[in-house]
């Protein structure tokens, strides 16, 4: 109904679409819930997380990425663009600023009754 409100407002009135805006919305707002509950608590148990800056800053050491991605890290070698997606490193404020991200997101979602 929401794909196509044109359509269905031919034999339905105009409120009738807001049943399904209200349980489309109430639906995302349920999966964002749940997809919080289930990765926040379960961040420190990864390698980095919650002090892997990667998620906050967009940029990982170059060998992390040979580590992690070693197949991309070939292709770009052998393509000749590895050095086309160097960025600078970030900045140590930076790098605190992703830490008291981390450190909060994990802190607020372990805490709460998921």
């Amino acid at each position: 109904m929401l794909w196509f409100p044109d359509f269905f407002t031919k034999f339905l009135p105009g409120w009738a679409l807001n049943a399904p805006y209200i349980i489309h919305s109430d639906e995302a707002l349920l999966a964002t819930a749940s997809s919080s509950c289930s990765t926040f608590p379960y961040a420190p148990a990864a390698r980095e997380l919650p002090h892997g800056p990667v998620i906050f800053t967009g940029s990982m050491p170059l060998h992390r990425f040979k580590e992690e991605r070693p197949l991309e890290y070939e292709r770009m070698v052998k393509e000749g663009t590895l050095e086309q997606h160097f960025v600078p490193a970030p900045t140590q404020a930076q790098i605190q600023v992703a830490h008291v991200f981390g450190f909060a997101a994990v802190a607020a979602a372990s805490g709460s009754r998921c």
